[in-house]
């Protein structure tokens, strides 16, 4: 569902729901990402303009309510800790190496 708000250039100054996501390559690359509208910014990611032109599985990570400077840190966290990590295809893997890359990012 569409996080949907009025706030204009005041945005980022608001705490709102805003989702973690991670774009998962066939080489086992990913690139981590955030967005307060994520079905948007998957649009833009995959736009002949200025997309990533290679096929990519979207998968969102966590749902975080932070201002955006927050959400930015924590998507920080996840690209210090998630390359020591292999980011697979399977649904399962991606959620116990979230979940474990996490709980390391919170914890130290």
């Amino acid at each position: 569902m569409p996080h949907r708000h009025n706030l204009g250039r005041s945005e980022k100054y608001h705490a709102l729901p805003r989702t973690l996501y991670a774009l998962l390559f066939d080489d086992g690359g990913c690139y981590v990402g955030q967005s307060s509208n994520p079905q948007q910014r998957e649009k833009q990611h995959r736009s002949p303009k200025g997309g990533w032109h290679r096929p990519f599985r979207f998968h969102a990570l966590e749902v975080v309510t932070a201002t955006r400077a927050e959400a930015e840190a924590y998507e920080q966290a996840w690209r210090v800790k998630a390359p020591s990590e292999r980011v697979a295809w399977w649904p399962w893997a991606v959620v116990v190496i979230s979940v474990l890359t996490l709980a390391r990012c919170v914890t130290g």
